[in-house]
Formats: structure tokens, C-alpha cells, sequence
């Protein structure tokens, strides 16, 4: 099946749509490292989450080419803030595969276990934390959680949110914004 492209390019169309899925991306320009990070999606339309990509870098040389590393992600219902350390009992972890190093500069596939696929009707928050257990991945500073940091497009808002070096200090942690695609159906 066509698959979009997975290069993170300045000049990136904000919404790929080919036969099969639609992929939505954040903006593109990483201006710093984090290891864990935290964000909502919010659907304008009925829509369906079905996978996800991010961008994972080099900032401690230790990342190889082809290598899968460990993840892991969590969601839930509503959004991720006043809920940044109740991870354990308001979160789902989402079963995922090892995410697969491509390379600087191209997004890595999230792909979920189990045919795993988070369906959200129109108006629909969804919280995402994403822990890349200290491999550390690119992000572009944020200025205001909540402000959108995904492209323009009619189907979903991808929100700025929090980063941290660990789960119990997310709560005034710098603000980011996540730097992928979300895979997505309607």
C-alpha cells in the first residue's frame, strides 16, 4: 500500500492524503533534545488514529541506523494536563513495536500491536505520552501548551505540550511541541 513520505523537509506538504490513510504532521524545525513528552490531539472531524511517526535523533551519537530501540506510549480520554502523574491509573499504555532508527532528519513508524486504533468524534481531546526510555528525540521548543503545532488541515489538532526528564517533574516542565505524523482515517 503507498505509504507517505517520511522525510522531514521544510517544504513538507501539512497533509498527505493517498489511498489508505492520511497523514497529519507537527511543524518540522527541532531546536532541542527531550527524552519524554506529552501532547493532545484534538479531532475536528469523526476520525481514527491507526499509527504514528516521530522524529528521533543523534544528540548523544548513540543511535543506529536500522536499530530498533524501545518506546513507550500511553494515552487517554480528555486531555494529558492534570493528569501528567497519574500515569499508572488514567492511562493506557498502547502496545508498540520497537520504533526503528531511519536515520537524522526522517521520521520513525510508531506502529501499534494488535491492530490498536483510537477512534475520536468530532471535538474530541486525546492525551498522548511518549517516553523514549533516555534515547532522547528532536522537538521544537513551545511557547504555550495547548496552542496548535500541527499544520493546517481540517481533520485534527496536534497541541503543544510538556516535556521532562522524568514522569514525576512533567508537571512545570518546558513547553514542546512533538515533531511527527499521525496516521490517521476519517
Amino acid at each position: 500500500s503507498p505509504i507517505a513520505s517520511t522525510t522531514a523537509s521544510p517544504t513538507a506538504p501539512p497533509v498527505e492524503t493517498q489511498a489508505g490513510p492520511t497523514f497529519v504532521s507537527t511543524m518540522i524545525n527541532p531546536d532541542k533534545y527531550v527524552k519524554r513528552v506529552m501532547f493532545d490531539v484534538k479531532a475536528k472531524e469523526d476520525i481514527t488514529i491507526k499509527g504514528m511517526k516521530t522524529l528521533m535523533g543523534k544528540d548523544n551519537g548513540k543511535l543506529v541506523g536500522g536499530k530498533g530501540y524501545t518506546f513507550q506510549l500511553w494515552t487517554r480520554d480528555g486531555s494529558f494536563e492534570g493528569h501528567e502523574t497519574t500515569l499508572t491509573t488514567e492511562w493506557t499504555e498502547v502496545q508498540i513495536d520497537k520504533v526503528v532508527f531511519r536515520g537524522d532528519g526522517e521520521l520513525s513508524d510508531i506502529v501499534f500491536k494488535n491492530p490498536q486504533e483510537f477512534a475520536m468524534s468530532q471535538g474530541d481531546t486525546r492525551g498522548f505520552y511518549i517516553d523514549s526510555q533516555n534515547k532522547g528525540f528532536p522537538m521544537k521548543e513551545g511557547t504555550k501548551v495547548g496552542d496548535v503545532c500541527s499544520q493546517a488541515n481540517d481533520l485534527l489538532d496536534i497541541k503543544q505540550g510538556k516535556s521532562a526528564k522524568s514522569l514525576s517533574k512533567v508537571q512545570n516542565a518546558p513547553l514542546v511541541c512533538w515533531i511527527g505524523q499521525l496516521e490517521i482515517t476519517k
